[in-house]
């Protein structure tokens, strides 16, 4: 982290004695005037309040000093770049504990990998690392760790409450006024907030009680030093959309740039597509959720996206007519609706598995494979296996035999330790260690097996644009996780069945976010969201609210 001269200390300590009027105003207003009129006092005002917090789990996910700083930095700078785009900044504590989470798992990431290298050289060891052994009991930092991630999975509306009371410290009367909650919809929400995460850390393994512990961690407050450069490279990022290094440090520019890289797109990286998206008028809000038609009926999720011909309609009439009530009335039973608490899971796994593949594609200039192949091209291990390491779980990868098979006698013993992120949750399968999330495999798919280049596909090859591209969907039938198996398209064959939920299934597109899908498409438009390159102008109303 760079040092800040003695003038932005200096300009800071004014600040906050000049600007004692803006501690009463809420987020939303200090945001605005932020993005509207680049208010130095309004961002000053943000760290100070939000500052503890999110230098508090940068150090947990982080676990080194430098790094948490460095995370800290990294996720208000982030913040100076997307300020615009927050739309609910009531909630917006909420927002930053999940970039500072993922900063400092990032930052840590980072800063592991260049340790392993730097030790290597000075030993001249091969690249392989030890393997690590499993603690017998977890420490607070690995029981704080598991906490944040697990309140980092929660959908906002539970998420809030916990970080604003148990995290940043407020009331429940204050944060419900933050949030712009009555109180007795705040207490219901909290109530629901810690019971559903207390079952999702006691299947994580920690106690009941260890909800509640977070609000025994005594937050950290960053120094004057360290907040005075963080607002000063703030509005110098605002101000130039870009991240420099004449105030912070190249690590924290790094950071910055991957964070921003794996939730959003910059027009600069996407240059071709943001051509195609103004010549074809596709510059529309994709990420919107889709909804039923008003009187059309609920579709099965097998039906939802079968390839038909031209009266798709009347071809599932037929079908569902032959199924036998009782049949029909056991589907429904066994399928839950998209809206439900393993909805949101679902979906946040999606974006889990999105985070790690773009976090990939930093690393190595493309997305993976579909599979890891051997020196014939034989494919051995799935996509799955080879992003482990971007979802915490690099120990499990480092288990793999990577030159042999998914079912070598060695591989085969890690399918049961499939990663619950892989398990679409309330959805049984037949066997253990099969998942539903999958992707595309074919030619002008994000997995191409080979471009024209010889290597992976990187993100400007999406020249549809990453909001109208496919990345991973729920697919209908599960498969064994660590198996280079997928689902396959061809430009003119038949399209594999998705869905595992009554009334849709959730599509996480290239640019990050997660659509829930929840009517039939046609044939056509499904091809072109498979397709990364077909250049297709897509319905108006394909993702519709």
């Amino acid at each position: 982290m760079a040092n800040p001269t003695a003038t932005s200390v200096a300009g800071f300590l004014r600040g906050l004695a000049q600007n004692g009027h803006l501690r009463d105003a809420s987020d939303f207003d200090l945001l605005q005037r932020f993005a509207s009129q680049r208010d130095e006092a309004a961002f000053q005002a943000i760290v100070r309040r939000h500052g503890a917090m999110v230098l508090s789990v940068c150090r947990a996910a982080a676990k080194s000093e430098q790094d948490a700083e460095d995370a800290f930095q990294a996720t208000f700078l982030v913040l100076a770049r997307r300020a615009q785009a927050i739309r609910k900044a009531q909630s917006l504590g909420s927002w930053l504990f999940g970039v500072a989470h993922r900063a400092g798992l990032r930052a840590r990431t980072i800063s592991l990998k260049s340790k392993m290298r730097e030790a290597r050289v000075a030993k001249g060891e091969a690249s392989t690392a030890p393997e690590a052994t499993a603690a017998e009991s977890l420490s607070w930092a690995e029981a704080q760790s598991v906490i944040h991630q697990e309140l980092n999975c929660l959908g906002e509306r539970h998420r809030g409450p916990l970080v604003l009371c148990y995290l940043e410290g407020l009331t429940q009367d204050d944060a419900a006024h933050s949030l712009g909650w009555s109180k007795s919809t705040f207490k219901r929400r909290l109530d629901q907030a810690r019971d559903l995460l207390r079952r999702r850390l006691v299947r994580r393994g920690l106690g009941p009680a260890a909800v509640l512990a977070t609000a025994v961690v005594p937050l950290v407050r960053p120094t004057v030093a360290l907040a005075a450069t963080t607002v000063k490279a703030a509005l110098e990022t605002a101000a130039a959309q870009t991240v420099t290094t004449s105030i912070v440090s190249v690590q924290v520019a790094n950071l910055t740039r991957s964070i921003m890289h794996a939730y959003f797109l910059t027009k600069l990286k996407m240059v071709a597509a943001t051509v195609l998206l103004a010549v074809g008028g596709l510059g529309v809000g994709y990420s919107a959720i889709l909804a039923t038609a008003p009187g059309e009926p609920r579709q099965n999720a097998d039906a939802l996206l079968q390839q038909g011909e031209k009266t798709p309609d009347a071809a599932k009439a037929g079908k569902e007519a032959a199924k036998p009530a009782a049949a029909q009335k056991e589907e429904e039973i066994q399928r839950p609706p998209i809206i439900s608490e393993a909805g949101a899971e679902s979906e946040n796994n999606l974006k889990q598995i999105l985070l790690a593949l773009h976090n990939y594609h930093d690393r190595h200039g493309g997305f993976p494979p579909a599979a890891i192949n051997n020196k014939d091209g034989k494919p051995l291990l799935s996509w799955r296996v080879a992003i482990l390491p971007y979802i915490e779980h690099d120990n499990l990868f480092k288990q793999f035999k990577l030159d042999e098979p998914w079912d070598s006698e060695h591989n085969k013993k890690l399918v049961m330790r499939m990663p619950r992120n892989y398990s679409v949750p309330a959805i049984p399968t037949k066997n253990p260690g099969e998942t539903f999330y999958q992707v595309f495999v074919g030619k002008g798919t994000p997995f191409e097996p080979v471009n024209n280049e010889g290597a992976n596909i990187h993100i400007k090859q999406i020249t549809d644009g990453t909001a109208n591209t496919f990345m991973v969907v729920e697919a209908a039938k599960p498969v064994i996780w660590t198996k280079p198996e997928d689902l396959p398209f061809e430009l003119k064959g038949a399209l594999p069945k998705l869905g595992v939920f009554a009334d849709g299934f959730h599509a996480a597109m290239c640019d990050g976010s997660v659509n829930t899908i929840r009517r039939k498409l046609d044939a056509g438009t499904l091809r072109a969201l498979i397709t990364r390159n077909g250049g297709e102008i897509l319905p108006a109303d394909v993702f519709k609210e």
